[in-house]
């Protein structure tokens, strides 16, 4: 798979820190020096660090989408930290951004950062009907899911225009199954396609977003003492979009020269932890 074009990023024999291998909350840790990424003066390490997951996983996701600026796309999911970061992103590239999820304050959350319609999920009755309605009838020409969820998936065949595009990102349970008739494909001559974050040019780009001041990452820092709270937070969905008392800064190296070692070429990430 890694040999295909494009399937780097789909390396069945990938060994990723907190899924094949511990070390994702880790102080140190080591990378391999053929997959390191320069990370550009200027913005603070934070911002840049969501970048360097969420963000450069729905922006593959918009490059991909078959969409041209001025036409609408969906996001679903929109709230959530890939979906947000979708919006800036999806802003920025001339995209006219419909957004989806469940609640007022996210509602108002997207909206913040550049959608033009917000559809709320615990009021609306019919969502495909809605996306068709503010489209004037068309419907999107493409939707992203990043919710894992099935109805999200299943919503969003419905919400796709003329040739449209579904681009698959969040994962639902194996038992949230979607189902469709060929004639969906057939008629509407629409697509499906799988996005699997990005390889190491598109996070140059996604990078290159944040430097311009057109995508910022919303942060909240905490200190690696506070993982289980947190993580007990976003399960409740109790976490918010205002930053924290806590800091914690993330100071990288861009000395590599001095961590080199012969033929091994590792890096070693150090993360320091202070309170403001």
């Amino acid at each position: 798979m890694c040999l295909t074009e494009g399937g780097e990023t789909r390396c069945f024999e990938q060994l990723n820190s907190g899924r094949k291998v511990d070390g994702t909350f880790a102080e140190y840790t080591l990378v391999p020096y053929r997959y390191l990424t320069t990370l550009p003066e200027g913005p603070d390490d934070e911002m840049l660090a969501p970048i360097l997951c969420g963000g450069v996983t729905i922006y593959k996701g918009l490059k991909i989408c078959g969409a041209t600026p001025g036409q609408w796309i969906v996001i679903s999911g929109a709230g959530g930290g890939v979906g947000s970061l979708g919006i800036q992103f999806s802003k920025a590239m001339g995209y006219r951004t419909i957004a989806i999820d469940a609640g007022k304050e996210k509602g108002e959350y997207c909206l913040s950062l550049g959608a033009e319609v917000y559809i709320d999920l615990t009021t609306a009755t019919d969502v495909p009907l809605v996306v068709r309605e503010k489209t004037g009838g068309r419907g999107a020409s493409a939707a992203l899911v990043t919710a894992g969820s099935g109805k999200a998936y299943q919503d969003a065949f419905g919400m796709l225009g003329p040739f449209g595009r579904l681009v698959c990102i969040g994962i639902p349970p194996p038992s949230q199954l979607v189902t469709f008739h060929p004639l969906l494909f057939i008629d509407m001559g629409i697509t499906v396609i799988g996005s699997a974050v990005g390889a190491r040019l598109d996070i140059q780009e996604a990078i290159s977003f944040v430097e311009r001041g057109l995508v910022r990452p919303t942060v909240q820092m905490t200190t690696l003492d506070k993982l289980s709270a947190v993580s007990e937070q976003i399960t409740q969905g109790k976490v918010r979009p205002e930053p924290l008392p806590l800091r914690l800064e993330l100071t990288i190296s861009r000395q590599l020269e001095s961590l080199w070692s012969g033929s091994e070429k590792m890096n070693c990430i150090h993360k320091s932890l202070q309170r403001e």
